[in-house]
């Protein structure tokens, strides 16, 4: 490892199981053994303890669908795209790969159309697949025994009873997140199996840029971002662009500028209502980097309102794995926050 290089990555904003805790600590530094975002994807998602690719949330037809988003910097030349409804146990390598076929069609054919490349595509389509010639192989199911055992107990009951609907929440169903930062690249990624029961067709946040996931860059600064927890709020609020767009103009004092630019964000929505006694901070979780590029100084935020947020990083300094937790009397009602120089 250079200098240059960092990784982050997080396995949800949610409510972990504390049982669990030596299992995701060790699944966080095996990821963290690898650089590429296509790898270390790999190693999370096909992991039954996360909750996107093999061991991912139900649907309420009982399937697994995955949502998806990249940006990739190689020596200045961006790449990006998002996809949903991704059926597949790699939904980081499976939807880079998607979007590299579709930079072919548009370069040999549809562009000559003037035609702008998708940003986002619904996986699903066989139409699409066929199109760009992506070969689905053979089929392997991602549903494991535990998430087939939740959706057997709970179906029925929630069918009858929609009162049930909160006990069918064991664990967190959220994101995962990769930041990687080498000499001539920079990644992030994020995806998602969503929440358990979702209707079928729903877009989670890790589909859609800016929600999920966010980058910017400016006057030798730059800023990577990454959200979990409640998926419709993070895309309400466009929480990742919102959090990137503060810190991009912030001089210090980064993670107040970032709780204060999700409550502000909060603040502005039309659902707002501050005499509501049900209105409280937003259930989501953020990681950022910040670099100086001119100083040559990275700083590793992050916050969280919900039970849990665990995620690891490695640097020249080395790695670690932080498995953050909230006093469960303030979940919701504050956050956790804290920082460290990479």
């Amino acid at each position: 490892m250079n200098n240059t290089d960092i990784l982050v990555a997080h396995v949800g904003a949610g409510r972990h199981s504390t049982l669990k805790a030596k299992s995701y600590r060790k699944l966080l530094y095996e990821a963290l053994a690898y650089d590429e975002i296509q790898e270390v994807g790999e190693i999370l998602e096909k992991n039954a303890l996360t909750n996107t690719g093999y061991g991912s949330a139900l649907d309420y037809n009982g399937e697994v669908n995955c949502d998806c988003s990249f940006i990739i910097n190689w020596n200045g030349q961006i790449s990006s795209g998002s996809a949903y409804n991704v059926s597949h146990d790699t939904p980081i390598r499976t939807t880079i790969e998607l979007y590299q076929k579709l930079d072919e069609v548009y370069r040999n054919k549809l562009g000559r159309f003037g035609l702008n490349k998708p940003v986002l595509l619904d996986y699903g389509d066989n139409t699409l697949r066929s199109m760009i010639g992506l070969e689905e192989g053979p089929h392997k199911s991602l549903v494991s025994p535990q998430t087939r055992k939740i959706y057997a107990l709970y179906k029925t009951r929630l069918d009858n009873d929609e009162s049930l609907a909160l006990e069918a929440l064991p664990d967190v169903q959220d994101t995962i997140g990769i930041i990687s930062i080498q000499r001539s690249q920079s990644s992030i990624a994020s995806s998602s199996g969503g929440n358990f029961f979702k209707l079928p067709g729903r877009i989670g946040c890790a589909g859609v840029i800016g929600a999920a996931l966010y980058r910017l860059e400016r006057n030798n600064k730059e800023v990577y971002c990454l959200c979990s927890g409640n998926g419709e709020d993070i895309l309400t609020m466009q929480l990742a662009s919102t959090v990137s767009r503060s810190l991009l103009e912030a001089e210090d004092d980064y993670s107040d500028v970032m709780v204060n630019s999700i409550m502000q964000r909060k603040s502005d929505l039309p659902s707002y209502s501050p005499e509501s006694s049900e209105f409280c901070v937003p259930y989501v979780g953020v990681v950022c980097l910040v670099r100086d590029l001119s100083l040559e100084e990275t700083t590793l935020l992050y916050c969280h309102s919900t039970e849990s947020f665990y995620f690891g990083f490695k640097s020249q300094r080395g790695k670690e794995v932080v498995l953050s937790t909230h006093d469960p009397k303030k979940v919701g009602k504050s956050f956790v926050r804290g920082e460290y120089r990479l």
